[in-house]
């Protein structure tokens, strides 16, 4: 019997000692592709509750990827969303996304946006987008996209069309080619100017990016062609796990005026909080697009001064820390981060041949940005808080400021929901920022209040923006943002 029971004791002691919580190592999980999901960069919405219930659906994996061919849920009853906003500065916005059941075409998004800050300026800007399967192993991307600019003794219209395809992976004998991305595109401008002699081009660009992998040699690569410049980008990598560092990649950025060797890395190191420490460095070449472009401001006129973008330096350093979600007041999300960022041939707004059209000056960029984004959560109620300190300077102008950059700024937005209402209030704060010529431009505390009423399928949304009617300058020769009322509705078919 004793040894019985000295039997059990053991069995039970051992399983006692087995259960406990046993270390393991960290797994680090990273990723090289530059290739991102296609979003759209429509027409600014004021309202933040537009960005609530997008018309794209959660993506949350559940296991292991799937290997076998992708097809869209059977279940989906929902295959629409429209969106219609229009605001009492006499613009209107629209958007309109559809994900048909056939495979080959598998979703199709328009955007359009008209805006009149005064009765000299207005702007039209008008975007299609398709994705589509031509066969299994081909798919493609079309966006086709028509922005128009005017005022007093000017015009300038943009048409935009281009074909991408990526693919994730394929071989050729022992090379294998991973995140390969092509991109053909062609750009018109027809831009009038009274004071100038027209100006008309036709421009085809193209790019193409990917990973070359031989075994004995993995090589990431970038070629980018846009307005007659060429520009290369090449890294090979580096077997540096030992040293804990990821991706450790020799680049070259070339273009025609610089030959310029920097060096790309990746550090991530796990906390026992449950943070990550992180420190990279990203060195890139990118094309100074002309709808992107647009987006600083419409009123812009272009020249031949063309340039593509270098950034050798791109060197971040920061804590990052994700919180399970509470029903009390908690802290959901901590990001601090610093970043050392150096740019040749960066787009700067300066003056214009007229007055309030903004010219384009390529240089140099230097900044350093420390940065603090936290997220608190309390059952149906958030709160995020933002703050930055942001130094630019501009190294070819004997280091003076760079403009409309702010130095310091908070970003506070606030929601709830409660039964069938989404309540907002977002307060962004801007001081010490200067203009092109270097003046300063007064602080910017820009208040807005919303509140969006949902019924099935379809909401309707208020908001009252600038409350405090505060003067944010994008160029300081063009109009404000002044106080403004906008009403829309959404609706998922």
């Amino acid at each position: 019997m004793k040894r019985i029971s000295l039997s059990i004791l053991c069995s039970i002691l051992w399983g006692f000692l087995f259960s406990q919580t046993q270390s393991l190592p960290d797994i680090n999980i990273s990723g090289e592709s530059e290739v991102k999901a296609f979003l759209y960069k429509r027409a600014l919405l004021f309202s933040p509750l537009n960005a609530v219930g997008d018309s794209l659906p959660a993506f949350i994996p559940k296991g292991p990827m799937n290997m076998q061919d992708f097809t869209p849920r059977k279940t989906m009853k929902q295959r629409g969303y429209i969106q219609l906003e229009a605001n009492s500065s006499f613009g209107v916005n629209s958007y309109i996304s559809y994900y048909p059941r056939d495979f080959a075409l598998h979703s199709i998004t328009n955007s359009n946006e008209m805006r009149s800050p005064n009765s000299d300026l207005l702007y039209i800007n008008g975007n299609l987008y398709m994705g589509m399967d031509v066969t299994k192993d081909i798919p493609l991307s079309f966006m086709a996209d028509y922005a128009k600019a005017s005022a007093d003794s000017f015009s300038a219209a943009i048409l935009h069309t281009s074909l991408a395809h990526h693919k994730a992976k394929t071989t050729m004998g022992v090379t294998e080619f991973r995140q390969l991305s092509f991109m053909a595109e062609y750009n018109h401008i027809n831009q009038v100017n009274k004071k100038k002699q027209p100006y008309l081009r036709d421009y085809f660009n193209s790019q193409i990016s990917g990973f070359i992998d031989s075994g004995w040699l993995d090589l990431k690569t970038k070629f980018l062609f846009q307005t007659g410049e060429l520009g290369v980008q090449i890294a090979p990598l580096i077997n540096s796990e030992t040293l804990g560092i990821n991706h450790l990649r020799p680049n070259l950025l070339i273009d025609s005026d610089f030959f310029i060797p920097t060096l790309g890395f990746l550090i991530r190191h796990p906390l026992t909080s449950g943070g990550v420490l992180y420190v990279i460095n990203d060195p890139n070449i990118e094309k100074n697009s002309f709808l992107e472009l647009k987006e600083k401001t419409p009123w812009v006129e272009f020249t031949d001064k063309h340039k593509l973008k270098l950034i050798p330096l791109n060197f971040k350093t920061g804590l990052e820390f994700i919180h399970p979600r509470s029903d009390d007041f908690t802290l959901s999300r901590l990001n601090i981060q610093n970043t050392v960022h150096y740019s040749l041939h960066g787009p700067q707004l300066v003056s214009g041949s007229n007055y309030g059209i903004a010219a384009l000056h390529y240089t140099d960029l230097a900044s350093n940005v420390c940065s603090v984004d936290a997220l608190f959560r309390a059952g149906d109620l958030s709160l995020h808080q933002g703050a930055k300190l942001q130094l630019a300077y501009l190294p070819k102008y004997s280091y003076t400021r760079a403009a409309y950059l702010p130095a310091i700024s908070f970003d506070t937005r606030i929601l709830h929901s409660y039964k069938n209402f989404l309540f907002n209030l977002d307060i962004v704060q801007s001081y010490f920022t200067k203009d092109h010529l270097g003046n300063n431009l007064p602080e910017a505390v820009i208040s807005n209040i919303g509140a969006e009423y949902r019924e099935g399928s379809s909401s309707l949304y208020i908001q009252l923006g600038n409350i405090l009617n505060n003067k944010l300058y994008v160029f300081s020769e063009q109009p404000v943002n002044k106080r403004n009322l906008y009403l829309g509705m959404k609706h998922r078919f």
